[in-house]
């Protein structure tokens, strides 16, 4: 391996060396590290095989070389992390780790595929590179993942309140993770790890780390003492009576419920900066603001000691929400000179409420500009199925399609459930250089599709489509990117009315798509037969489909090219469509489009706990009937197009940004957080990738439509595989971090 050295910079031999050694001793997401290990591995044996140190003075390949040395050291850190770092800790990470993993070999992988290896290597050495080369890029598909162990010691580590089960779980997977110590030794290091955690989390300013530590460090003094019942002697009470600390030993406090005295629960609490917890009765905001004034004042460590923390959840508290308050008073310069007036400024009502249509916690008191941010914040990072969070300034929607034939398309159409008039191969399409394009931000990266985090993810759990054909569309390429990780047994497909259930029996998941083309009722609902030219909606009727919504965990919602008829828009006032006599006014379709927009946020308010489910709104799809708009010949459309239109600020004619205007104005008054898939700018320019002529048509066509295609060619639809599995990898991303 020295050749490998000089090739790829002096350090690379060491780092490779040391990510296979680091692997073997990993105690966390060991496969995911020995998988990593080998790809490292195989890329070491490509450059070794070049044999030549002229790489490095070539200034094609110098930069991409030295790009590689900093991946492989990213990768060192990551796989070190799983080596040194707390098992708690790594286990809590989850899904956020194997994206790393996932993150850290394609950044391998590009800056490998950016060296023009086989174009500068001489001739007689192509057949010793060639067979290496395929190895690596036979590697690339590789899906790291979590084992069934640690997805269950996942789930158990992370809940607030743990069964004897959970905690057997626990110990059973940390005994193994630590061999060679006996099960409290090992939970001492766990601690020990967790605090040095806590220190770096608190340096670097980060509440939410902190918050996930403290979790787990009470996990480690909790794992192996679960009682069957939780017993909250003080859950109805106002007041607490705190018993004397003792300076002298890390003293146990005995905290006793004032109407009912003979119940009583001991919990270990360290005592603060001044040994001062004397016998006072406090009612619960006095017991949370007499801490924040010894904090505001005497910049005391409250907010790490155990009397934080124990108050906390005595009080059901949000882990860090006082921390983020006190910074946020502090920053902003709005000191005041008074204890009294901090009582009044941190006066909440500590416990959690929720009104009939927020699911927020409310708190009495939201007085300046500093607590509405805060209030924000908190809202913000309430979003359901998070695991992680994209780098800052990150704008997924923004960048360029760029070439890959490696990784790309993600399955092909053999997958059962694609609809005819989708599968373009099948139907004598001649190209097909539109299946292997990527979406890539210009600032950052999206992870790769992972279908086993989506299916553990949707385990017990429904995820809704609903709208017009387009979203049914992106419904058929989330199920096949998810159906070949399922064996044939253990999946179906049923379709009842305006419904479809794909169903994922082994994860009781269920992936749904639901007709609904307006969300309002209309006189298109046929889930058949809608093709109607005078379409007519009925206003406030939303609940006509919304009561088969209910109940779902993540809704997919679009509604766009039924509205767009070029006239105004009917509007069934009163009545039902069933009714002789029928008060139909129109509108324009701005107003009826914002009329919609308006009734779907009123049902998500009534119908979604934001705590637990998560709501996405599919913008416009594009279509390309119009040649002109990208400088084509007149009265051409997509018909023949193989390549895509490369001017970044095309912008098609058939998109309205009025209508842009009105969902970007309503969704701003959303209390449901609504996140918005923003597809238009990247789909238009992908007039390559409709279905146009290859598909099965909807009825025989006739000698003049067969005479001239552009004539019933689809500009609208897209082929599958293709653009909308881009759609979904961006909806992925969006789900698990946003």
């Amino acid at each position: 391996m020295e050749d490998f050295a000089q090739v790829a910079g002096v350090n690379a031999l060491g780092v490779i060396n040391l990510i296979i050694a680091a692997s073997k001793n990993a105690t966390t997401h060991k496969r995911n590290c020995e998988q990593l290990a080998e790809h490292v591995r195989m890329i070491g044996n490509l450059l070794e095989k070049l044999k030549s140190t002229d790489l490095m003075k070539l200034s094609a390949t110098a930069e991409p070389l030295e790009g590689l040395d900093a991946a492989l050291g990213n990768a060192l850190e990551l796989v070190n992390s799983c080596r040194e770092k707390s098992y708690f800790y790594m286990l809590a990470m989850g899904w956020s780790v194997v994206y790393q993993f996932q993150r850290v070999q394609t950044e391998i992988d590009r800056y490998l595929n950016l060296v023009p290896l086989i174009s500068i290597v001489h001739d007689f050495r192509m057949q010793d590179v060639h067979e290496s080369l395929e190895a690596v890029e036979g590697d690339y598909h590789c899906e790291y993942t979590l084992d069934k162990e640690d997805i269950e010691a996942h789930r158990a580590v992370l809940k607030p309140d743990r069964s004897k089960k959970d905690a057997n779980v626990l110990e059973k997977s940390l005994s193994r993770r630590y061999p060679d110590l006996r099960f409290h030794e090992a939970l001492e290091e766990e601690k020990e790890k967790l605090h040095l955690e806590l220190h770096l989390s608190q340096a670097n300013n980060d509440p939410k780390q902190c918050r996930i530590i403290e979790h787990l460090i009470d996990v480690t003094q909790n794992v192996v003492n679960v009682p069957d019942e939780k017993f909250l002697a003080l859950s109805a009470q106002p007041y607490i009576r705190t018993g004397l600390v003792s300076a002298a030993k890390v003293g146990q406090v005995q905290m006793v419920n004032v109407s009912q005295a003979e119940h009583q629960e001991k919990s270990k609490w360290q005592t603060d900066l001044f040994d001062c917890c004397s016998e006072p009765c406090l009612s619960r905001e006095h017991a949370l603001n007499d801490l924040l004034t010894y904090s505001l004042f005497c910049g005391c460590c409250c907010y790490t000691c155990c009397v934080r923390r124990s108050l906390r959840q005595l009080f059901n508290i949000e882990a860090f929400y006082v921390y983020r308050s006190y910074l946020g008073f502090i920053c902003h310069n709005k000191m005041v000179s008074a204890p009294e007036q901090h009582v009044h400024f941190w006066g909440m009502r500590l416990s959690r409420e929720e009104d009939d249509s927020t699911s927020i916690p409310v708190y009495e008191a939201l007085n300046s500009s500093t607590d509405v941010e805060i209030f924000l914040l908190r809202k913000k990072e309430k979003l359901a199925f998070a695991i992680g969070e994209r780098e800052e300034g990150c704008d997924v929607f923004s960048g360029s399609w760029v070439w890959d034939n490696k990784s790309r398309p993600l399955y092909t159409e053999n997958c059962p459930y694609i609809q005819p008039q989708l599968t373009c191969q099948q139907h004598g399409r001649p190209d097909n250089d539109y299946l292997y394009w990527t979406w890539q931000p210009h600032s950052c990266s999206i992870p790769s599709f992972n279908a086993t985090l989506m299916l553990e993810s949707l385990r017990g759990k429904r995820m809704l489509f609903v709208g017009d054909s387009l979203n049914r569309g992106q419904f058929v390429s989330m199920v096949c990117l998810l159906q070949q990780h399922i064996p044939d047994n253990a999946k179906s497909m049923e379709t009842f009315g305006s419904l479809t259930v794909f169903t994922a029996k082994d994860y009781n998941a269920r992936i749904e798509y639901y007709w609904a083309p307006f969300l309002l009722e209309s006189n298109a609902d046929d889930a058949v037969i809608h093709r109607i030219t005078d379409r007519v909606v009925r206003k406030g009727s939303i609940n006509k489909h919304g009561k088969k919504w209910r109940g779902a965990d993540i809704i997919v919602f679009n509604t766009y090219l039924w509205w767009m008829t070029g006239m105004p828009f009917k509007i069934l006032q009163k009545g039902s469509f069933k009714d002789e006599v029928k008060d139909i006014v129109e509108v324009s379709t701005e107003d009826a489009y914002r009329m919609t927009m308006k009734s779907m946020v009123r049902w998500l308010k009534k119908n979604m706990d934001s705590n637990k489910s998560r709501v996405f709104f599919t913008s416009m799809s594009p279509s390309h009937y119009k040649s002109m708009d990208w400088g084509g010949e007149a009265e051409k459309n997509c018909y023949n197009e193989t390549k895509m239109i490369e001017d970044a600020s095309y912008w098609g004619s058939d998109c309205s940004k009025n209508v842009m205007q009105v969902i970007r104005e309503v969704f701003s008054k959303s209390e449901v957080p609504i996140t918005f898939l923003n597809i238009t700018q990247l789909s238009s320019y992908r007039k390559d990738a409709h279905t146009s002529i290859y598909k099965k048509q909807w009825s025989p066509l006739t000698p003049e439509q067969l005479a001239n295609p552009v004539s019933y060619a689809d500009c609208t639809h897209w082929c599958l595989p293709g653009l909308q599995d881009t759609w979904n990898e961006l909806l992925f991303t969006k789900l698990f971090y946003p």
